[in-house]
């Protein structure tokens, strides 16, 4: 009976290093890509957590290899600040940025909301990103006051886009 458990920590640990090949063959083709940025987060997030469950030299090599996608030394608060600040032009990775913001400081929400609705003032943001944006509002379950104010500063910039249109 004390083989399946092992097995079954066996399948987890396997899953933590192939978890962190993907995180990490991503990051070498595009390693400021928004999506690998959330998914660094979760990834850093569960094993933080699942320390003890992990075996000592499976966290060694988590520790060592994921270097390239986080710096653990640094607060995981830290290291998404220095995201969204690195790319503070571009409305996908402010996004990205803001729902860990949201997933590391719940209290953080009313902020998010108004950081994602100055995103509308972006130079190139685009029609596809906006739309994201009001995605990512509905995601947060944000009250009618806040997607009302990001649909009237999206439809000044977008007049004819029918999904910014108040009822």
């Amino acid at each position: 009976m004390e083989v399946l458990p092992q097995a079954i920590t066996d399948v987890a640990t396997e899953k933590y290093l192939l978890a962190l090949k993907c995180l990490l063959a991503v990051h070498d083709l595009d390693p400021a890509n928004p999506t690998l940025h959330a998914q660094s987060y979760r990834f850093r997030s569960t094993t933080e957590n699942s320390r003890k469950d992990i075996p000592p030299r499976i966290s060694e090599i988590i520790l060592l290899e994921s270097k390239n996608l986080f710096d653990s030394d640094e607060s995981i608060s830290d290291w998404n600040q220095s995201f969204i600040t690195a790319h503070k032009s571009s409305a996908v990775h402010i996004q990205a940025g803001l729902r860990v913001r949201g997933l590391i400081d719940k209290d953080s929400r009313a902020q998010n909301e108004k950081d994602l609705i100055e995103t509308l003032s972006l130079q190139g943001i685009t029609l596809a990103e906006g739309t994201a944006g009001l995605e990512v509002l509905e995601e947060w379950r944000s009250s009618a006051d806040v997607i009302a104010a990001y649909k009237q500063a999206a439809q000044s910039i977008w007049n004819e886009a029918t999904v910014f249109k108040t009822s």
